[in-house]
């Protein structure tokens, strides 16, 4: 026999899948209020975290009394307390060396020799002249002192006599400059030439000499920081 109207299977599987699409809908609003509550929880941790760290770490201290100290640091030279470069007044080969690189000399002590064959020569035409003239001199001045002759006579060889003694003294002088010597105690740190070797007047360095007993270090301060450096 047959009913109108809804079988009664059809309707109780359509209960089922209603029921079966509200149970899926809690499900998954029941996730996502988890979602939520744990999303709250992390934020709000992370939040007590960020206000945690923000809160400065404050410490009570007694006031004191100290010197603040300035440290400065500059790169510098360090350089003998006294030196200087040793070279020919006069023109000649270099006849002789006595000291080295590294020697110690004391003031005076020879460092060398200049050829003075000439020098020597030009010495004793010098001392010739002076004799001559010296000899004329005094001459002039006994018939002067007998009014033989006149008064201009006389200091003309009196001034000649002068010039010649000039001469022969820078002569002379020239001829000790062939021997080279300490002009104070120090070290031999630089021999620029070898014997035989031929040298110009004031021109041709022979040695370094440096006394390093005291050294200085020379060293470069800015302005601003020169009232800051003491001895």
């Amino acid at each position: 026999m047959k009913y109108g109207g809804i079988q009664p299977g059809v309707q109780k599987r359509s209960t089922n899948m209603k029921l079966s699409s509200r149970s899926i809908l809690l499900l998954l609003g029941g996730i996502a209020l988890v979602v939520v509550v744990g999303y709250k929880i992390v934020v709000s941790d992370s939040s007590k975290d960020t206000r945690r760290l923000n809160i400065p770490l404050v410490r009570i201290e007694k006031p004191l009394r100290s010197t603040v100290l300035f440290t400065l640091k500059f790169n510098g030279d360090v350089v003998a307390g006294q030196q200087a470069l040793i070279y020919s007044k006069v023109t000649g080969n270099l006849e002789r060396t006595f000291v080295n690189l590294g020697t110690s000399v004391r003031k005076d002590q020879l460092l060398a020799t200049i050829d003075s064959t000439e020098l020597y020569q030009t010495s004793l035409q010098m001392r010739a002249t002076f004799e001559n003239t010296n000899a004329t001199f005094r001459r002039t001045k006994g018939l002067f002192e007998r009014s033989l002759v006149s008064r201009q006579d006389l200091d003309n060889a009196e001034a000649a006599m002068k010039v010649a003694k000039a001469n022969y003294e820078l002569a002379r002088t020239r001829l000790g400059y062939a021997r080279i010597t300490a002009p104070f105690s120090g070290v031999v740190t630089k021999r620029f030439l070898d014997q035989g070797a031929v040298v110009t007047v004031n021109n041709t360095n022979l040695y370094m000499l440096m006394h390093i007993d005291n050294v200085r270090i020379a060293i470069s301060v800015l302005e601003k920081d020169v009232n800051k450096v003491k001895v």
